[in-house]
C-alpha cells in the first residue's frame, strides 16, 4: 500500500518548489532592490518570464496528484487557469496593444493585459497552495486518500 509513497512526496515538494520559485524570486528581488537603492520596485512580469517554471511544477504536481488520487482537481484547476492567463495575456497584447510602443499605455487592450497578469499571479499561487496542501496530506499518510480532490 505504501508503494512509492517517497517518489509521491518528492514530486510533490519540488513541484511545489518550482511554481513558487517565480513569486518567490520576485518579491525577493524586490526587497533586495529596496534595501541596496532605498526604492521598492516590483517587477510583476517576472513570473510572466518564470512560466517555464511554473509549467513544469506544475506538471511535477498534477502526476503527483493523479498518482496519489488527492487534490487533483485543485492542482488540475490551477495549472490550467495559469496556462490560459500565461497565453492569454500575450494574445490579448498581441491582437490589441501596438507593437512598436509608441503610443503611451491604456486603453481596454491594457487593462485586459494586466487583469491576465493579475490573474495569473493568483492561479500560480492557489497552484502551489494546493501543492502545499498535497505535500502536508501526503506527508501526513495514514491512508488519507481522496478520490473526490478534497
Amino acid at each position: 500500500m505504501k508503494k512509492g509513497i517517497a517518489a509521491k512526496k518528492a514530486l510533490a515538494v519540488a513541484g511545489t518548489a518550482l511554481v513558487l520559485l517565480p513569486i518567490l524570486f520576485a518579491v525577493a528581488t524586490s526587497i533586495y532592490a529596496a534595501a541596496a537603492d532605498g526604492e521598492f520596485l516590483f517587477d510583476y512580469l517576472m513570473p510572466l518570464e518564470l512560466f517555464p517554471f511554473v509549467l513544469f511544477g506544475g506538471l511535477l504536481l498534477l502526476w503527483a496528484a493523479l498518482w496519489a488520487r488527492a487534490l487533483w482537481p485543485r492542482v488540475a484547476a490551477g495549472l490550467a487557469l495559469a496556462a490560459l492567463c500565461f497565453f492569454g495575456c500575450q494574445w490579448i497584447a498581441k491582437a490589441g496593444l501596438p507593437a512598436s510602443g509608441g503610443s503611451a499605455a491604456g486603453g481596454f487592450a491594457w487593462y485586459a493585459v494586466l487583469f491576465a497578469v493579475a490573474l495569473y499571479a493568483a492561479a500560480e499561487i492557489f497552484l502551489g497552495a494546493a501543492g502545499i496542501l498535497l505535500a502536508k496530506k501526503l506527508f501526513a499518510g495514514k491512508g488519507k486518500k481522496s478520490n473526490a480532490g478534497g
